[in-house]
């Protein structure tokens, strides 16, 4: 050795016992079972987690509201919600969102078809009007009678007495007008509420049997991976697919009981980590399709409308048509104006 090689060696210092002085030196596997499992021996297998960025990263979810009777905006603060248990909320990608939206839009322009009551208080005013006509009459002769200031108060009542009479046959008459209209408008919302419970009935998106042959298949391959890879496959093939192109719903609903099944009797299926109650929601959210909220939105609309032709028939029949009297408060209420009152005329 040169004198620069012996120098450096020195300054390594004296070499371990078990190194060899020769050759290379043997190439030790380190014992990682030990730092991961705690359990000597035992071997530790770490799962293949793929290239960073080898696929793009899933979406932050975003909620969006699938209550049946709702339209995305909600209804007007004024407006009373019949039939409404609870909001439902659901998280999702983006792309169910959007979907959501769209079906809701399209339920709540079709949802009121057939239901403009807009004319009822027309009728009643047509309806009334001889009646409500006579009472003016007596009113204004009785207004007469006491304007002359010459009759006593024995006598005054001698008018009421001689207009007792054709009063109440008036009042009686506005009374059976008020219950034909009210009646009329009555059915009329009776055959739109047994329409939507019809729709209601038959439900969303129905399987057919290539569906659930599909389906059964699908449900098979899922006994082959865990859930951790299982939830966003599906998660992509059951709702970001069908709620982008609109296609494969009968697929989706025909897995919705089958993933139900696997849930409730799978540990892994049922651990609130595995995202697969989530996956559930959102398979149903997808397959609420227009005509699930049409159904569920028109049954509220005859709901408020039946209430609205109630009250205000009552009202109508309490104050004889007279619409500026002030018990007739549903004339100055915009929650009438879809039943034709527009105010005090």
């Amino acid at each position: 050795m040169t004198q620069q090689t012996d120098i450096a060696l020195a300054d390594l210092g004296d070499a371990p016992a078990d190194l060899p002085t020769q050759g290379s030196a043997p190439v030790v596997r380190p014992n990682i079972a030990e730092p991961a499992t705690g359990q000597p021996g035992k071997e530790h297998l770490i799962a293949y987690t793929g290239l960073k960025g080898s696929a793009p990263s899933a979406p932050d979810p975003v909620m969006m509201d699938v209550t049946p009777n709702l339209p995305w905006d909600g209804l007007p603060g004024a407006a009373l919600l019949v039939a409404m248990d609870a909001q439902e909320v659901v998280a999702g990608p983006p792309v169910l969102r959007s979907h959501v939206v769209r079906m809701k839009k399209i339920a709540e322009a079709q949802a009121r078809e057939g239901l403009d009551l807009t004319g009822f208080v027309p009728a009643l005013r047509k309806e009334t009007e001889g009646a409500r006509t006579e009472l003016g009459k007596l009113t204004a002769a009785k207004a007469a009678a006491v304007a002359l200031k010459t009759l006593t108060p024995s006598q005054l009542e001698g008018v009421d007495a001689l207009q007792a009479a054709p009063r109440a046959e008036a009042h009686a008459k506005i009374r059976a007008a008020v219950e034909r209209v009210a009646s009329d408008a009555l059915t009329k919302l009776a055959k739109a509420e047994h329409e939507a419970m019809e729709q209601i009935e038959h439900g969303s998106v129905q399987p057919t049997e290539a569906d659930y042959t599909q389906a059964t298949e699908l449900s098979a391959t899922l006994n082959l991976l865990p859930v951790s890879l299982a939830v966003p496959l599906l998660t992509k093939r059951l709702v970001e697919n069908p709620a982008t192109t609109g296609k494969g719903l009968g697929l989706v609903a025909a897995m919705i009981p089958l993933l139900q099944g696997k849930h409730d009797t799978d540990p892994q299926w049922n651990d609130p980590s595995s995202g697969a109650m989530m996956l559930l929601n959102q398979c149903e959210a997808v397959v609420r399709d227009a005509n699930f909220y049409r159904g569920h939105m028109r049954l509220t609309a005859v709901h408020q409308l039946k209430l609205k032709v109630q009250e205000l028939a009552s009202d109508y029949a309490h104050v004889a048509g007279d619409e500026r009297a002030g018990a007739f408060l549903a004339a100055r209420q915009p929650f009438f104006a879809d039943l034709g009152m527009a105010g005090v005329r």
